[in-house]
């Protein structure tokens, strides 16, 4: 016969009303610092839910404990069936109306489970109560006495067991299992649960499910979109999974602005899902199990189901193990690498998995199923709805209801997937297949022949649905870095003439930014070089800076100087720059010697300003330190205009040409006493004087007729002028 199908749950149930709060004792983890911390705290609360039992039922009583699990020992068919004790649930055959409750200590004084058994019919009394301390399990008195003769057991077993992620975070996980001895069509309902309420109205052979934990956590984390980088993060505790919460408020940062919020921003506390960690259960009794590996933090799994191998050398001790096998028995991370493998086939990845010295096989891998749903895809390595194995035995299958089997002996494992109720998929039903000899006749794990079956493997029905609640408790607020904006400056072969300015070092996205104040007309260098502004850079002369392991923003240059701050990104704006330019002038005689020191017309200018050095430094005449005297003649043949503009990082050379100037000789100047009068002859005039030289008298003489000779000159122009008017 099929046994009960397999659900699988970390995490809790639904959110009730708020009561009062928890006094809030969250902690900050800064990586970078939060300048809100009291503010964005505040909003955080967890708050104890205030459940209400269903209608004619009731919970435990006793202080302290909160009540997760009510299961009525009845079924729904129990109405259409004859009450003679032969068919039907507990109740129906027993004439009882008696369920059980599970309740945890929410306070943690007690870490034990508290169970009872309740008669409804006699107004809730508590026919008796068990204390369960983890990995026990129990059985109430009443039921046993009740039932004495029958199958029926109803054990209760607690347990209580940490996982490990993959990156070594561990999360607690606390499950029970009432196991009441009987299969077929007679069940039990699940009346109530807070923390699966998917399971709630389920009718099952056997219950199986998690109990609250003990101080569940809820974090808020604030992190970089585009790194996932974690930024800070706040957590809160409560008292059990099932508590209420409300998550921390965004948090501000220098550095990084909000552009995502998560939703919802409260629920109900639950497990916390640690990825990479692996929930294995086992059916002994089938030789068949499954392992539920979480793959994300909201409690999404895979299912790796598998069966025991009867290829492997130890196959007699591994058929009789009672105990479940470890994830590396099951090469769960193999199957997981594989999983990422592209190169490889279908059939090929189960090659390397189910080899002869493989303790167990593994029959079939799922999808990523999410929280409260069900596997609906086919098997994840190969595609196909089916899966097949080989194996060196021979086997007689079993005819059983819904499977369409060839009975006839085989040496293949033949498993179909099937649907769970309306879904498709979710269901893996393995037939049961018995050990046969090449004859078709039973054997046992010796080879001995045997009357009836004696080694099987499978005849159980694997449903895959993922019990989690979607784990919403930590959340993610997630941040871009703000903007930036510098300038640059550079000459116009795109070399750093000063330092770069931050105009805006971190910015909202969207606020305006202006660098015109940062615009200099002039920059003069260390090295006393004097530039002038010239253009903003929209060329690329400067190309964009380089992102850096300490500001990973994009960079982006841009030639507007003013704009709107950009997210995640630096924007650069460069200024160019020309080299001041110099116009001399330059004095040379008619030979190019030099006769006067250059004169700087311009100094350091800016390009395009105009200079005229005919106007400014062009004298018409030079007497230099030897005074000599000269006068202007022309502009050099190879000299700059004398009018027009600077140019930049150029001194233009101007050059005038100067010829000297040679004086007149000097003219005797004439008195009045020494002028003849008009109409009168002097009496030399009249009788020149003959004087004989005399001895010694010789240089006198000449001299005297020197004088005479000048005196009627000077007569003659006197005349002249008078009557010519000149």
């Amino acid at each position: 016969m099929f046994g009960a199908l397999l659900g699988f749950s970390l995490a809790f149930g639904p959110v009730a009303a708020h009561a009062e709060n928890v006094p809030n004792n969250g902690t900050w983890d800064e990586k970078e610092t939060v300048l809100n911390k009291d503010a964005a705290a505040a909003a955080a609360t967890v708050t104890p839910a205030k459940p209400v039992a269903p209608a004619g039922f009731q919970f435990n009583q006793g202080a302290n404990l909160e009540t997760f699990l009510i299961y009525h020992l009845s079924q729904s068919e129990d109405a259409t069936l004859p009450s003679d004790g032969a068919s039907g649930s507990f109740n129906k055959r027993f004439g009882t109306d008696w369920y059980i409750t599970a309740a945890i200590d929410r306070t943690g004084a007690d870490k034990s489970l508290h169970v009872q058994l309740v008669d409804k019919a006699d107004g809730n009394k508590v026919i008796e109560e068990k204390v369960i301390p983890a990995g026990q399990t129990v059985q109430f008195d009443a039921i046993k006495n009740k039932a004495q003769g029958s199958a029926f057991k109803f054990t209760i077993n607690y347990k209580e067991t940490v996982f490990t992620g993959a990156n070594g975070e561990q999360a607690p996980y606390r499950d029970m299992k009432i196991t009441s001895g009987v299969g077929g069509s007679t069940k039990s309902t699940v009346v109530y649960s807070s923390v699966e309420p998917k399971k709630q109205s389920e009718e099952v052979n056997d219950f199986s499910g998690i109990v609250p934990i003990l101080s569940p956590k809820q974090t808020t984390e604030y992190r970089e979109k585009k790194t996932g980088d974690l930024l800070a993060s706040y957590t809160q505790t409560g008292q059990i999974s099932g508590d209420l919460y409300t998550i921390a408020d965004a948090a501000e940062f220098q550095r990084y602005e909000l552009i995502e919020s998560p939703q919802p921003t409260e629920g109900t506390l639950g497990s916390s899902y640690a990825v990479g960690s692996t929930f294995i259960t086992y059916r002994a009794d089938y030789r068949v199990g499954a392992a539920k590996v979480v793959v994300d933090n909201d409690g999404s799994i895979r299912f790796i189901l598998y069966a025991v191998n009867p290829d492997h050398p130890n196959f007699k001790q591994n058929y009789n193990r009672a105990d479940t096998p470890t994830a590396d028995e099951l090469q769960i991370p193999l199957v997981m690498s594989l999983l990422k493998d592209d190169s490889l086939t279908g059939e090929e990845k189960y090659a390397r998995i189910n080899r002869p010295d493989a303790p167990y096989l593994v029959t079939f891998v799922s999808e990523v199923t999410a929280p409260n749903e069900y596997n609906s895809e086919k098997n994840a390595f190969t595609g196909s709805d089916s899966w097949s194995h080989k194996t060196t035995k021979k086997w007689q299958p079993v005819k059983a209801a819904g499977l369409d089997v060839n009975t006839d002996v085989t040496d293949t494992f033949t498993v179909k997937l099937g649907a769970f109720t309306t879904h498709p998929n979710a269901l893996f039903r393995f037939g049961q297949y018995h050990l046969v000899n090449d004859e078709g006749k039973f054997i046992d794990l010796d080879g001995t022949v045997t009357d009836k079956p004696s080694v099987s493997i499978g005849g159980m029905e694997q449903g895959m649905v993922n019990s989690n609640s979607l784990n919403v408790q930590n959340v993610s607020y997630y941040y871009a870095g703000k903007g930036g904006v510098k300038v640059f400056y550079v000459d116009t072969k795109g070399n750093v003439i000063k330092d770069s300015v931050t105009i805006v070092d971190y910015g909202n996205s969207g606020a305006q930014y202006s660098t015109e104040k940062a615009r200099e007309n002039k920059i003069v260098t260390s090295d006393g070089k004097v530039y002038y502004y010239k253009q903003i850079d929209k060329t690329n002369l400067r190309p964009a800076s380089k992102p850096t392991d300490s500001d990973k923003r994009d960079v982006e240059t841009t030639p507007e100087e003013n704009g709107q701050i950009k997210q995640d990104t630096v924007l650069e704006v460069t200024y160019v720059y020309e080299l001041a330019g110099n116009v001399n002038v330059n004095y040379i005689d008619e030979n190019g010697n030099v006769i006067k020191d250059p004169v700087p017309d311009v100094e350091n200018g800016k390009p395009g300003d105009p200079y005229d050095t005919d106007s400014d430094n062009k004298p018409n005449r030079i007497t230099t330190s030897n005074g000599k005297t000269y006068e202007f003649k022309e502009v050099f043949k190879d000299s700059e205009p004398t009018t027009g503009e600077v140019e930049g990082g150029k001194t233009k050379e101007i050059t005038y040409v100067y010829r000297e100037i040679t004086p007149d000789p000097e003219t005797p100047v004439v008195t009045s006493e020494d002028k003849p009068k008009p109409g009168k002859v002097s009496a030399s005039a009249e009788k020149p004087a003959t004087i004989a030289p005399r001895t010694g008298d010789s240089a006198g003489a000449f001299a005297f007729a020197g004088l005479l000779a000048l005196s009627a000159m000077g007569l003659a122009f006197s005349v002249y002028r008078t009557r010519f008017g000149k």
